[in-house]
């Protein structure tokens, strides 16, 4: 055999050794693996275990492990093995199980005690509105402030409180009773409780924060309901009797100046005339405010502001009585005679008073509901006027002019000033729709209180003293009629109608 067919015979011998060597090696143990615990002593790899039967071996360290694959290696023949075996007999553990509740620390028992049964009542719950959203504020960081700025222009239809006076013009069924206030068949045509008409105004609105957190800012408004007089008219209806009542201080009984009498069937000293009389009364209100303004909270969906701040009122009011009279019949001595009485009474009120109040605005929606209430103290200024005159004049005679008309006399014409403390409060409510950005229209309510004015009828005295009567003759005494300050409490309201911008 050459060299190369030796070196080939020699390398298939050495390769089948191997692989007989490496499939011994790497067969599996079909014995499940058994842990052991191992002393290790000092003097070598053996330890010394016992048998069931209390006999004492000694037994190879060696450790059990696994084929990763299969083969014909002999069952339990990686297992350790006493000294001189052959093969190592399979040893069963048996460990004992302890239980539980020895192993844990004593714990003693104790019998719980006994239940007592307890009576329970039913507390009903009240449900109040969710109001959290309304103020879920947050941080407040610069810059929050969607629009600094507000302008709201309003229509106002307003009422006033009705003016009270005493009775201006009487009417009676019968001649003879002459209007006079105690006859049983007197009627108050015009006087008392005179109601006055419903105005028209505008109140603007404008405001501004300096800054974007909200802390201060000002707001002011000016509103006026314009002039709209209450008018009373009558005469001209011959048959009708009219007549101005008064109190006569000469006779102490009441009294009346005739205006329009018809003849009488009893009475022939009753001398008829004829006339009329018109009552004009006028009055306008006006109001100017400055507040500073601040916010106490908002949120998403709602806000509440604070202001305080100065305010002004002014409430100029009037009364005029004109009087035409003349005597027609030929057989008085007076006749074709023609008197003109004119009667004048002003009042103004200049109301300066210092004011804090809070405005809540709640949004749901496009809609947004507004409450706003102020409460202002301060004093009140009431300056009045009081004036009149007579005119007499006949067919030959020329027109003559006499201080003092009928309920104004020389005893009590003349300028006259009064202060007073007051307190006016005013409350407001009103609903915003949001048409496009920034604009919204508003339907709303307002009241408008003053503790303490002085209006014309207040000024009115109706004691009368007919000396003064023009042309004065006889005793002037007493010097009646005096003027007469009695102030009243004054209210307006009404329905607002108007637009916001906010920018």
């Amino acid at each position: 055999m050459n060299r190369l067919s030796r070196g080939c015979l020699i390398a298939l011998t050495l390769s089948g050794y191997c692989m007989q060597a490496w499939s011994e090696e790497r067969s599996i143990s079909l014995m499940p693996p058994i842990k052991r615990y191992v002393d290790r002593t000092s003097q070598g790899d053996f330890v010394s275990t016992s048998d069931q039967d209390g006999s004492a071996s000694s037994v190879e360290n060696a450790v059990y492990d696994p084929a990763l694959t299969g083969g014909v290696r002999p069952r339990g023949s990686k297992l350790p093995r006493a000294m001189g075996q052959s093969s190592a007999p399979v040893q069963t553990t048996v460990q004992e199980v302890v239980p539980r509740s020895e192993l844990m620390p004593h714990q003693e028992r104790y019998e719980s005690a006994p239940t007592i049964p307890t009576l329970e009542i039913p507390i009903p719950s009240i449900s109040l509105p969710d109001v959290e959203n309304l103020w879920a504020t947050g941080a407040m960081i610069p810059g929050d402030v969607e629009d600094p700025t507000w302008i709201f222009t309003e229509y106002l239809v307003w009422g006033m409180r009705a003016a009270k006076m005493p009775a201006i013009v009487t009417t009676s069924f019968n001649v003879d009773s002459l209007g006079r206030l105690d006859q049983p068949d007197t009627r108050v045509l015009f006087g008392e409780d005179v109601s006055l008409p419903w105005k028209q105004g505008f109140r603007f609105h404008i405001g501004s924060w300096f800054e974007p957190t909200e802390t201060l800012g000002i707001d002011g408004s000016y509103m006026v309901l314009f002039n709209r007089s209450r008018f009373y008219e009558s005469g001209g209806q011959a048959d009708t009797l009219t007549a101005r009542p008064f109190f006569n201080v000469l006779t102490g009984k009441a009294d009346s100046g005739p205006i329009v009498t018809p003849p009488s069937a009893t009475n022939p000293n009753i001398i008829p005339t004829g006339g009329g009389i018109i009552v004009d009364m006028p009055s306008r209100f006006q109001s100017v405010e400055v507040n500073a303004i601040s916010n106490y909270r908002r949120g998403m969906d709602g806000r509440i502001d604070w202001f305080a701040g100065f305010r002004y009122f002014n409430l100029t009011e009037g009364l005029s009585i004109y009087e035409a009279l003349y005597v027609d019949d030929p057989a008085a001595q007076l006749a074709g005679t023609t008197f003109a009485f004119q009667d004048s009474f002003d009042t103004r009120n200049y109301i300066y008073t210092a004011q804090v109040g809070a405005r809540l605005v709640s949004r749901r929606g496009c809609f947004s509901y507004t409450i706003t209430g102020r409460l202002g103290m301060g004093w009140s200024h009431q300056a009045a006027r009081i004036d009149g005159g007579t005119m007499i004049w006949d067919r030959v005679t020329f027109p003559q002019i006499y201080q003092g008309g009928f309920l104004t006399q020389a005893s009590s014409t003349g300028n006259y000033n009064q202060d007073k403390f007051i307190f006016t409060p005013e409350i407001g409510f009103k609903v915003s729709y949001e048409l496009a950005d920034h604009v919204n229209v508003s339907l709303g309510y307002s009241l408008i209180f003053l503790s303490s004015v002085l209006r014309p009828g207040d000024l009115i005295d109706t004691r009368l003293n007919p000396n003064f009567l023009a042309p004065a003759e006889g005793s002037l005494a007493p010097h009646l009629p005096q003027p007469v300050f009695k102030d009243s409490t004054f209210w307006t309201h009404g329905a607002t109608f108007g637009f916001d911008f906010h920018y």
